[in-house]
């Protein structure tokens, strides 16, 4: 059944979910939507794939590299199906920018459990932070997750304490170049525009509200059973789901108060709640249990957002 074809990571999986992929946004962006499309369009959404394939290319590194899934695509088959959960994602390419940024540093933080170098990688997490920051700019809640990096894996240098505010220098520097070169001086300086627009109107229809209320189900599922298997888990893989569980705070944090309110403000979310869900679905010992959950995931939620 389909929990046995997705249990491995053997390359016919990877092109079956690049496939999905491709399907959700072809559905969505074209046969879904019958105006006609203008060339700027066409080119835009193709970008914009190449950026959502360069973002799954990146969550399997991350994850098959640290072994946060025992070896299934259960969290890469999660992270596909995201897209169509919130399909609005699929035409803000600033934001899917964004998020590829933010798996940058996720790559970084992550890998400090190996305790090689990790200044450089502590230097990396905040300076592609920062990027994912400018181009969108409440990004910023998710800069607490370099400090966090640095106090689980190691805390007592002071000189790890400092690599954060280097690398903010970092990027004022760099800031300050770019408006010298294209923006005609540093008199054309603006600080960040941060809008705060809780938006209560978009959890009353069904195609946000059903998928956030299973994704919010499932997110739990997944939390509760980390902290109930805690001590099964090594210290070393401890640590970066710490990581992940901080992550998904801070981007359900985004979710709920960034001006965007059409759905594509989640994303975010979708890199850790893809892993911590998929540690649910491989400790699923109730096969029964497991198919309809993976049933739910790939027909039931995509049809209520997709179709309704």
């Amino acid at each position: 059944m389909i929990s046995s074809f997705f249990s491995k990571t053997k390359p016919i999986n990877y092109l079956v979910l690049v496939l999905l992929l491709l399907g959700i946004v072809v559905f969505k962006s074209f046969l879904f939507s019958y105006e006609p499309k203008e060339t700027s369009f066409l080119i835009e959404q193709g970008l914009n794939l190449v950026l959502l394939l360069i973002s799954f290319g990146l969550v399997v590194f991350i994850d098959s590299k640290n072994k946060l899934t025992n070896n299934n695509s259960y969290a890469l088959l999660v992270f596909v199906l995201l897209f169509a959960f919130f399909p609005a994602v699929l035409t803000n390419h600033k934001l899917i920018l964004s998020n590829v940024f933010v798996l940058l540093a996720y790559r970084r933080l992550i890998s400090l459990k190996s305790m090689i170098s990790t200044k450089a990688k502590i230097f990396d997490s905040v300076l592609w932070i920062g990027v994912a920051f400018f181009l969108f700019n409440w990004a910023f809640p998710l800069f607490i997750l370099p400090f966090f990096g640095i106090l689980f894996f190691q805390a007592k240098s002071f000189k790890n304490w400092m690599v954060p505010y280097i690398a903010a220098l970092t990027l004022a520097i760099f800031y300050a170049v770019y408006l010298i070169y294209f923006q005609g001086g540093l008199m054309n300086f603006q600080w960040p525009e941060i809008e705060f627009a809780f938006n209560i109107e978009k959890y009353k229809t069904p195609q946000f509200m059903v998928p956030a209320a299973f994704l919010f189900i499932m997110g739990t599922w997944a939390v509760l059973q980390f902290f109930a298997n805690f001590q099964s888990k090594s210290i070393k893989l401890q640590k970066p789901f710490w990581i992940l569980i901080l992550g998904l705070f801070a981007s359900t944090i985004i979710a709920l108060l960034s001006e965007i309110s059409n759905g594509a403000e989640m994303i975010f979310m979708f890199f850790p709640l893809a892993i911590l869900i998929g540690t649910v679905l491989e400790r699923l010992r109730t096969f029964w249990l497991k198919e309809l959950l993976l049933w739910i995931f790939i027909v039931a939620i995509p049809l209520v957002v997709l179709v309704l």
